[in-house]
């Protein structure tokens, strides 16, 4: 009985730390965009740069293509430059419509400076997702 519980309780601590909390942030014709707010941190860029990370998720109204590759939705792990309001993608991967993972992106330089990250465009999913994960900075 005591082999039981102690199993039991290891499987609830396992997905209660494997546990996410993704919020709607934005939404536009093509789909819907999501933060896990339990995954926003504050970190610091190889330069010095203070920035938030956090895993964002978009979900497609249609099938979305890459690389001769189509897919319905994408989770992608972020860097974000609250003051600069500029982003990065470090880790991506996009998923069929039955959720299996097609294709996944790394980008390790990511970490260095936020000079050549992507400059968020105004009233874009982007753009709610730096107003999101930089409240948590302040």
């Amino acid at each position: 009985m005591k082999k039981l519980l102690a199993v039991a309780l290891a499987t609830v601590m396992t997905q209660q730390a494997m546990a996410v909390n993704w919020v709607w942030v934005s939404e536009n014709n093509t789909g819907k965009y999501y933060i896990d707010l339990d995954s926003i941190q504050a970190d610091t860029l190889v330069n010095g740069t203070p920035v938030m990370t956090a895993w964002t998720q978009a979900e497609h109204k249609q099938a979305q293509g890459v690389g001769g590759k189509k897919y319905w939705a994408a989770k992608s792990f972020r860097y974000y430059d609250c003051h600069a309001r500029k982003f990065d993608t470090e880790f991506a991967a996009i998923y069929d419509k039955q959720g299996r993972v097609v294709d996944t992106a790394n980008n390790p330089a990511t970490r260095y400076s936020s000079t050549n990250w992507v400059r968020v465009i105004p009233s874009t999913p982007s753009e709610a997702e730096l107003y999101t994960v930089c409240a948590y900075a302040n």
